[in-house]
């Protein structure tokens, strides 16, 4: 299949009442998303199709484009041919049991030429009305002057608007059959770290790589680094006194520790499906979770419980 460049965006869009009074107040706001998207082109010969994934956290992002390209590979074009209930199948599987269990507020809409054609909860009217706009442009239009047209859109409904986006790219990958180069920018602690991985054939194995391994890979890794800032952070409230050994939080610890556990499994497959090459070296879960203890354990401004 034919090589793809793939990005992640971190994105907040607001959409204000432009006639009305300067400030922050929720009055102000007409509409308002926060939402993750990755869209990909999937390419056979002369034919295409392309997927927006939209979804509440980099990793479930990451990890249902994977399943998108997943089945591609394995069945060809999609939007056409899977019905909802395999959809929802599909997503279902993308969740871990960490999210299911810890995670409530979990979602994902798939768009294609601009439609919602899956969603797990209720589609954000403001996120699709972008996609649409979109899906509408002109070639030479962009994806952010997409987002701006949105304002015409409430305009043209008679209400003076003003659009306020922001992003950030959160994961970049260039994948081809011969190699597959990924890169995760990690914000945190008013501060961001880029890690990479390459990925390619092993000697005497097939030729090609796996791409959906990759992105699985991207989606392991940043589920995992989450999931060890929560556990090690909470570690350190409890060293500090603020939570107690046993209890809620103790269980949110030992929830984190079991899905890490599936994590490196999962890119323990990646490594022994092709050769994988790490900048700076592969992420030690164990390791990050201690950091981030001790860290806490001494940040200022620690409190006991009486």
């Amino acid at each position: 299949m034919a090589a793809m460049h793939l990005s992640l965006l971190r994105e907040k869009i607001i959409v204000r009442a432009a006639d009305g009074p300067p400030g922050e107040g929720a009055a102000q706001i007409l509409a308002r998303a926060l939402s993750n998207r990755l869209e990909m082109t999937l390419t056979t010969g002369d034919f295409s199709e392309t997927f927006v994934v939209r979804a509440h956290t980099m990793h479930l992002t990451a990890r249902m484009t994977a399943a998108i390209l997943r089945e591609f590979q394995a069945r060809g074009f999609l939007a056409h041919r899977l019905h909802d209930h395999q959809w929802a199948r599909m997503w279902q599987d993308s969740c871990g049991p960490y999210d299911v269990a810890h995670n409530p507020e979990r979602w994902c809409t798939i768009y294609h030429d601009g439609a919602a054609i899956f969603s797990s909860d209720p589609v954000n009217p403001l996120i699709s009305a972008v996609e649409g706009q979109q899906a509408r442009a002109e070639a030479s239009t962009g994806y952010e002057q997409a987002i701006f047209l949105v304002q015409d859109a409430f305009e043209q409904a008679g209400k003076s608007a003003q659009i306020e986006y922001d992003s950030n790219i959160g994961l970049v990958a260039a994948l081809a059959p011969e190699q597959g180069r990924c890169s995760l920018i990690l914000r945190g602690s008013g501060r961001s770290t880029t890690f990479n991985f390459t990925t390619t054939p092993r000697p005497g194995g097939p030729p090609r790589i796996t791409m959906s391994e990759c992105l699985v890979g991207c989606a392991a890794f940043l589920e995992g680094i989450q999931l060890a800032f929560t556990a090690g952070r909470l570690l350190g409230q409890m060293d500090r006194g603020e939570f107690p050994r046993v209890g809620g939080e103790a269980k949110i610890v030992a929830a984190a520790r079991r899905r890490l556990t599936d994590l490196n499994r999962e890119i323990g497959t990646m490594e022994a499906l092709m050769a994988v090459r790490y900048r700076p070296e592969r992420p030690e879960f164990q390791h990050l979770i201690v950091e981030v203890q001790q860290q806490t354990r001494r940040a200022p401004g620690a409190r006991r419980r009486p």
